[in-house]
C-alpha cells in the first residue's frame, strides 16, 4: 500500500504509525531533502528496521541522512 507523506516531510508519525500497524517486509523511500532523515528518524521510534527500508537514488544523498544515527 501507498502511504504519502506530504513536501517537506517534517510531520511522519501518523505514517509511521500506519506502517507499524501494517507490518510490512519493506519500506521504499521514494522522497528527497529532510523527508529522509525524519523518515529514518521516525522508523527507529516506532521500531522499524533500517535494514528493511529501501529508497530511490535520491533518499541515499549522504548529505540528507548524515544526522541521523
Amino acid at each position: 500500500s501507498v502511504i504519502p507523506v506530504s513536501h517537506p516531510g517534517l510531520d511522519q508519525k501518523a505514517a509511521w504509525l500506519q506502517i507499524r500497524r501494517s507490518r510490512p517486509d519493506f519500506v521504499l523511500l521514494w522522497g528527497w531533502g529532510v523527508m529522509n532523515s525524519t523518515a529514518l528518524k521516525e522508523a527507529q521510534s516506532t521500531g522499524f528496521p533500517r535494514s528493511q527500508m529501501v529508497g530511490v537514488w535520491p533518499s541515499g544523498s549522504d548529505s540528507d541522512v548524515k544526522e541521523v544515527e
